[in-house]
C-alpha cells in the first residue's frame, strides 16, 4: 500500500470517527434538575400525612427525538408530546407504577411525580411525593 493510500486511509477513520462523535453528542440532550418545591404523603403512627420533602437535584438524558428520558432512578421513562396544538414544547414523559417527569423544552421546567401503588391509595406505607423545578442545559 502506498503512503498516499495510507494517508487517504487514515484519514477516512479519523473523519469518520469524528462524525460518530458528533453525532453521539448530538443525539442527547443533558440537563441538571434541581426542584424548588417538593411535597408528598407519608404514612405515621397509622396516619396520612401531608409532608414537606427535601428538593431533590438529579441530572436527566433525552434521547435525540425527546422519546425517552433517563437519569430518575427508574430506568427510561418514554416519552411524548400529549398536547400538540395546545403545548408543543411539553413533553410528558411516562414509568410505570404512577410514575411521571413533565418537561418544558423551552423553559427548562418540571414536575416529577412518584405515585406508589402501595402509598395512599391501597392504604399502604409507601411516600407519595411530588416535586417541581427548573432545569440546565449540560
Amino acid at each position: 500500500m502506498s503512503t498516499r493510500s495510507k494517508l487517504k486511509a487514515l484519514l477516512t477513520v479519523i473523519l469518520s470517527s469524528g462524525v460518530l462523535i458528533a453525532t453521539s453528542a448530538k443525539a442527547e440532550r443533558v440537563f441538571h434538575c434541581h426542584s424548588e418545591m417538593a411535597t408528598g404523603f407519608f404514612k405515621e403512627n397509622g396516619d396520612w400525612r401531608e409532608g414537606n420533602f427535601k428538593n431533590k437535584k438529579f441530572t436527566i438524558r433525552f434521547s435525540d427525538d425527546y422519546t425517552k428520558v433517563y437519569g430518575l432512578k427508574l430506568g427510561g421513562f418514554k416519552c411524548s408530546v400529549p398536547y400538540p396544538e395546545q403545548a408543543p414544547d411539553t413533553i410528558a414523559c411516562l414509568a410505570g407504577y404512577g410514575r411521571a417527569f413533565l418537561f418544558e423544552k423551552k423553559k427548562f421546567r418540571f414536575t416529577f411525580s412518584a405515585m406508589n401503588t402501595t402509598g395512599f391509595l391501597e392504604n399502604g406505607s409507601d411516600t407519595d411525593v411530588f416535586y417541581a423545578g427548573a432545569c440546565e442545559k449540560f
